[in-house]
């Protein structure tokens, strides 16, 4: 049997109004796009809670990068990972994987860890990150080589 598989990439760009930013100016674009059962991925500026709210409205998922500008949090999460490496993630449902790449007069090690987000326990404010089912972290090491 033959698997039929599509992948499709869409690249959009929107002109903001005068004194707006990219928080506000990514809904409106999001309105405008059939996202249904994409995965749409956005950098830590703009994962807020009612854009993670939007994708999954509009029958999407989502990839949202975590970093300080969210602070509790971000620290929550940082922590119980932290924790949980140097426990070897005993008894936690974790799934790894470790990749590693040479080119360019550079080695690079890539390790992800992805648990449920159940496996947190009491999350901050989880409810208004509507559709969240994973917590993940990819810690990247970069060898430079002559």
């Amino acid at each position: 049997m033959r698997r039929s598989c599509e992948q499709h990439l869409v690249l959009a760009q929107m002109k903001g109004k005068d004194k707006s930013n990219e928080i506000t100016a990514i809904p409106a674009l999001l309105e405008l796009l059939d996202i249904t059962g994409s995965i749409i991925t956005i950098d830590a500026m703009e994962t807020q809670t009612e854009i993670a709210k939007k994708i999954i409205d509009k029958k999407a998922n989502y990839v949202l990068a975590l970093k300080a500008n969210h602070t509790t949090l971000y620290s929550q999460v940082k922590g119980w990972f932290e924790t949980n490496q140097a426990n070897n993630f005993a008894q936690i449902d974790v799934s790894y994987d470790k990749r590693i790449e040479k080119g360019h007069h550079r080695t690079e090690i890539r390790s992800v860890w992805t648990v449920p987000v159940s496996a947190i326990g009491a999350l901050y404010q989880p409810k208004l990150w509507v559709g969240l089912q994973s917590l993940v972290i990819v810690i990247r090491v970069r060898c430079l080589w002559n």
